[in-house]
């Protein structure tokens, strides 16, 4: 691994560096307006009075999820008291808004949250039945030779057909343009009910939403995070979210990091497994009961831990597949495995980008062809890729849709080898290059603890706001108990500092071979972590050197010496 310096001196020109605008970042403007979001908020006072049939129809991620328990709220709060919630079924039925679904709907307004931009034909028939159709949804509109292709939908909320329109020509970009669904859902509940308890409980579920769906953490989305942190921070939230956050044990101290690897992969587990699963997740975050919100959350946890397993082996499957077929060097990736779960084949494909450094595209077989999911390395724009093969080959490209980092897709078995070509044509090979590791700042390890509460400042990070890399030199662990360094888990270890822990996951056995280093370089990402009610700064390992050799995790003390070093403080 090659460790490159960024040669920055401080967390603020690391973050200028990254971001291109730190003080952006530290202090984004206070109104950004959505369009049509007054003409909706306008619309829907109009038809709480008359009390018609809403049904919401939502999408089984996070996102959707979170969207959907937000827009249900908002609308009883304003006075709708016949509304449902109708979530697509993964297997059976696919993402979004389906003519299938459209069949079931006989009157009234249907909204769409997460989904809807790509739903043209399902809207055309909606609106030949009569109903009054809404769209909220944040994914790329279907361009098809060079014109964008909108659904016939009374209105239509998307920054990124604003977007799109402004590049051809037509009317003005949007002031922002990156929200998720769940934050399309937050604007509107603060121009319809602000400065209320369901508002905050709505910035909750939207900072969530945030963070999980992979947005950029810039401009409006840094106030949603922050607004919905607060919420929770000051319990301000629903019961099922509540009884997640329990489970974590944090004390309603949560960071973008718990959100991003344990309660977002909480609510998508069910929707991954089992067709009508993210149903589970949506009443989790809308019961009412404490009791009975505890419960599902339970069954959450249970059903993500499945999750992971499944995760696991189907991975091991596809590097399988990628080293018999000499694939490792080929962009896109694209491999099938009908053993793995519909639900599975997005995170076995961010999984491959990363390992491989490569975009990837894994199917697994069902009856409508082959499912698929995407995931695109940064210099790459799946979406964009995926348009140019639709262009010429429709009867292949059956269903798709996403953005320039990830995107569903169904294609028909019998063109896969085509599709395979024709995509590493489109989005062409990739440099391999060494391995290479960069850092922001180097610093030294009494530094850590000014560092970490510098960092929060800046937070959330994450796309938009890389999180800063740091270099320490001279680490010297610090004995706790009897010991310098203690497994965590099956391959992970943890060991301790002046101020602070380290956590270097999946590094078990290679602190082993490198006989527990008594004195290390290491390259990492510092941050707090809450624990019941403890809070402490935790560097995370990335790369390090091992500068001088313990040869055991152990420590070795007659107890009268070591008693005088723990009533030192020393250990």
């Amino acid at each position: 691994m090659i460790w490159i310096n960024n040669g920055c001196s401080n967390v603020y020109d690391a973050v200028q560096k990254k971001t291109g605008n730190a003080e952006k970042i530290l202090n984004p403007r206070r109104e950004y307006c959505v369009t049509n979001m007054r003409e909706l908020a306008f619309l829907l006072k109009k038809y709480a009075k008359a009390d018609i049939l809403v049904t919401i129809i939502g999408d089984y991620d996070c996102d959707g999820v979170c969207a959907s328990a937000e827009l249900f709220m908002l609308l009883k709060k304003i006075g709708f008291s016949n509304v449902r919630i109708r979530l697509p079924k993964r297997m059976s039925e696919g993402y979004g808004l389906s003519e299938s679904i459209v069949d079931e709907i006989q009157q009234g307004l249907i909204i769409t949250v997460d989904n809807g931009i790509a739903a043209v034909s399902a809207i055309e028939k909606a609106k030949k039945k009569g109903l009054v159709v809404f769209i909220m949804d944040h994914h790329q509109p279907i361009i098809e030779k060079g014109q964008i292709v909108l659904p016939e939908a009374d209105l239509i909320i998307d920054p990124h057909v604003e977007e799109v329109l402004s590049e051809m020509g037509e009317g003005a970009k949007p002031d922002f343009s990156g929200y998720c669904g769940a934050g399309l859902v937050y604007k509107l509940a603060q121009l319809m009910i602000p400065n209320t308890r369901i508002f905050k409980e709505i910035a909750a579920f939207a900072a969530i939403a945030t963070i999980a769906d992979l947005v950029p953490l810039v401009e409006d989305n840094r106030i949603i995070y922050h607004e919905g942190i607060m919420s929770i921070k000051n319990r301000t939230i629903t019961p099922g979210l509540q009884s997640l956050i329990d489970i974590l044990q944090s004390e309603n101290y949560v960071t973008e990091h718990d959100i991003g690897f344990k309660i977002a992969p909480m609510l998508n587990a069910p929707g991954r497994l089992y067709d009508n699963g993210a149903m589970l997740s949506l009443a989790t975050l809308l019961a009412s009961s404490p009791e009975n919100a505890f419960k599902m959350a339970l069954q959450l946890k249970d059903i993500n831990d499945q999750r992971k397993v499944l995760k696991d082996s189907a991975t091991k499957r596809a590097e399988k597949i990628i080293e018999e077929n000499n694939l490792s060097n080929t962009n896109p990736i694209v491999i099938c495995d009908p053993e793995t779960p519909e639900g599975i084949v997005g995170l076995v494909a961010g999984t491959i980008c990363e390992n491989y450094n490569v975009s990837a595209i894994v199917f697994t077989k069902t009856g409508d062809g082959l499912k698929g999911s995407a995931r695109a390395i940064e210099n790459d724009n799946i979406k964009n890729a995926l348009d140019r093969f639709h262009d010429k080959h429709p009867e292949i490209l059956l269903k798709y849709g996403g953005h320039k980092q990830a995107a569903g897709l169904t294609v028909d078995s019998s063109g896969l080898d085509l599709f395979k070509r024709e995509m590493e044509r489109i989005m062409g090979p990739t440099q391999k290059k060494d391995p290479e590791l960069s850092y922001d700042l180097t610093i030294a390890p009494s530094d850590i603890p000014l560092v970490a509460a510098e960092l929060e400042r800046f937070r959330p990070f994450g796309e938009g706001n890389p999180q800063v890399i740091v270099r320490i030199n001279h680490f010297i662990p610090i004995p706790r108990g009897n010991s310098f360094y203690v497994r965590i888990g099956k391959d992970s270890i943890r060991f301790w500092g002046v101020g602070c822990e380290v956590v270097g996951f999946s590094m078990a056995d290679r602190f082993f071979y490198d006989s527990y280093p008594k004195r290390l370089d290491i390259i990492g990402k510092i941050s707090y972590k809450n624990f019941r009610g403890s809070k402490t700064v935790q560097v995370e390992i990335l790369d390090y050197i091992a500068r001088e050799k313990l040869g055991s995790p152990h420590f070795s003390i007659n107890s009268s010496i070591a008693s005088a070093l723990q009533q030192a403080n020393l250990f």
